[in-house]
């Protein structure tokens, strides 16, 4: 028992130092922040910024964990919970990972390899934190469980389940932080799982991978739906419902469907008693202004934008034109597509490597030894129909996203992290590393073994080593943007503080740019700012919002005497007469004082005349 805690120790200590390094690596040149508005906004949500108090939804994970990060703040609201969890999230997933390879290769290269690609394909979102990004983190996590099982674990399905409860627990704390996300990921995880059951299988491997695959699913399946269940109990009344309903008809305009202009489709806006003001909202995404804008018409707008979207063969030729010719070799997709590519090409040349080295060893190639042959190549087979799946995998998701006008940065480099992960371990599982040399007396064949195994690893070296610089330069750049961008967004703060009776209603687009330093105490915490739309809209917690300065809805609200419409400068306001003109409203934009004073924002009281 002390040689097994001692083992357990050293095998705790590299990682532990690997991680500490690329936790300094990031901290010490910049700050950590919040990616998008999105990400902030949540973080708004659960520590009170928003509504006043401490909430336990923030609307985009699942109850069971806001709840919890909820709480923490109502503990204790001065500690940034939400932006410290994402973090433990990221970081303290990178120590799992590097733990388990160390613990199951007992290859001190291997972990040292398996660091620097985790900073390689990661380093500028683990400083810029989004949250669909830390999924792919936890779900990187689970493949690598998943890829160094052994014999013994899978030998019954309760030795399975017992020894697979971390990737049951993170793939379900995924789950919660971003459901989608999550659901996106998964094939990976599917493939790194059935890869090594039957990897690791002697015979019968259909069967062994059927019972060992569907009782896997089955229990993480049922941990699924019980936190969706409690989510679904915590969110049971009617205002929730209606809000869900509204949102997903939002997210399906928004993030599937372009917005159909209301010249040329005054027909079925006509029709549905949709006004041209009404468009101009859900086009310049002010929509929070006109409480009549409800699920229905949402989704009927969604429905009728999908209508006029391309044939869906063209749709899937451009995606696949655009993928072949735009996405693999293309510049701005550097360093992850450089990862990928030398990944393909060294396992492609390395398992052909292996297998004449085998069939040579074996003596196979003279046919003295068929059944040996008859292993060494099915072995490669085998390899060679995994890399295939796994592109194919990859490429089936990326389709996807290109189909669905959606290659954003946070799921596709999540693509590119397990996609990378899982070739890694072709190259470097330690059963696909010995059985080569094993048992062989030819001292020169080892010799020759263990050059090529040092040739890859270097050239690994190599290439993580140069996209980490990558990183690193990428980072910088971003951070000094962030800090010139965010300029107006302190200025427009501070504003709002100095007037904490009124409410600043904002233009979505003009502060889609700004972001949040997650350890910044000095942020505004007065509550009195709102936008005139997102994802928030129409749901019990901008109900809440809404009502602490006295108002029932923003279209009222904005033409009373504490509140302020705010656009960046120049930025058109003449959608806001219009709108109210269709309400039977007469109004007036007129300049407040401040706005000589800011450099970005133009603000407006909006009086009824």
């Amino acid at each position: 028992m002390e040689g097994r805690t001692k083992n357990t120790i050293r095998s705790l200590i590299l990682p532990a130092l690997l991680t500490a390094a690329l936790v300094l690596l990031s901290a010490l040149p910049f700050d950590f922040y919040y990616d998008l508005n999105d990400d902030f906004m949540m973080a708004h949500l659960l520590d009170g910024t928003y509504t006043g108090s401490a909430e336990l939804y923030n609307i985009q994970s699942l109850f069971p964990l806001t709840a919890i990060l909820g709480g923490l703040y109502h503990l204790l609201d001065a500690i940034p919970w939400y932006g410290i969890f994402l973090l433990i999230c990221q970081f303290g997933g990178i120590f799992l990972l590097l733990c388990r390879v160390e613990k199951r290769t007992r290859d001190h290269l291997v972990t040292v390899l398996s660091a620097l690609l985790c900073a390689a394909l990661l380093y500028v979102h683990l400083i810029f934190v989004q949250y669909s990004v830390t999924v792919g983190i936890l779900v990187a996590v689970c493949i690598t469980w998943f890829l160094t099982l052994e014999k013994d674990e899978i030998a019954s399905i309760r030795s399975l389940l017992s020894s697979c409860i971390v990737p049951l627990v993170l793939l379900s704390l995924a789950f919660c932080l971003r459901t989608e996300m999550t659901l996106f990921c998964l094939p990976f995880a599917a493939l790194a799982f059935a890869g090594r059951v039957v990897m690791l299988s002697d015979g019968h491997r259909v069967k062994m991978l059927l019972s060992r695959g569907f009782s896997f699913l089955l229990v993480l399946l049922l941990c699924f739906g019980v936190l969706t269940g409690i989510d679904r109990a915590a969110t049971a009344s009617s205002s929730w419902k209606s809000f869900r309903a509204f949102f997903d008809a939002r997210t399906q305009l928004y993030d599937f469907e372009q917005i159909p202009p209301y010249e040329g489709n005054e027909a079925f806006y006509d029709a549905n008693g949709i006004t041209k003001e009404q468009v101009m909202l859900l086009q310049n995404y002010n929509f929070a202004l006109d409480d009549s804008i409800d699920a229905a018409l949402v989704q009927k707008v969604a429905d009728y934008a999908a209508t006029l979207q391309k044939p869906a063969k063209e749709r899937l030729s451009t995606a696949v034109w655009v993928y072949f010719h735009q996405v693999i070799l293309a510049k701005d997709q550097l360093p992850w597509n450089l990862i990928s590519i030398v990944l393909y090409g060294m396992v492609l040349i390395d398992t052909y490597r292996r297998l004449m080295t085998g069939l040579m060893q074996s003596g196979a190639l003279t046919g003295a030894h068929p059944e040996k042959k008859k292993e060494i190549t099915g072995r490669a087979a085998g390899t060679f129909l995994y890399v295939f799946l796994l592109l194919c995998i990859r490429s089936g998701l990326y389709l996807y996203l290109l189909y669905n006008n959606r290659p954003v940065e946070r799921l596709t480099h999540c693509i590119y992290l397990l996609e990378s992960l899982m070739l890694f371990f072709v190259l470097f599982s330690r059963e696909e590393g010995t059985e080569a040399t094993k048992g062989t007396n030819d001292a020169a064949l080892r010799m020759a073994m263990q050059l090529m195994r040092g040739l890859v690893a270097a050239c690994c070296i190599g290439v993580f080593a140069l996209s980490l610089v990558f990183q690193v330069k990428g980072a910088g750049e971003e951070a000094a943007s962030r800090a010139e961008a965010n300029a107006p967004y302190e200025e427009l703060l501070s504003a709002a503080e100095a007037h904490p009776d009124t409410l600043y209603v904002t233009d979505v687009y003009s502060t889609v740019d700004f972001s949040e330093k997650i350890f910044d105490n000095e942020k505004n915490h007065v509550c009195n700012w709102d936008l005139a739309g997102g994802w928030v809209v129409k749901s019990p917690l901008q109900e809440k919002k809404l009502s602490l300065f006295q108002m029932t809805d923003l279209e009222s609200g904005l033409t009373g005497d504490h509140a302020v419409f705010v656009i960046r400068k120049g930025g058109d306001v003449s959608f806001l007469p219009d709108y109210y003109a269709s309400k039977g409203k007469s109004i007036t934009c007129t300049k407040t004082a401040d706005s000589g004073s800011m450099t970005y924002f133009d603000l407006y009281e909006v009086t009824l005349k």
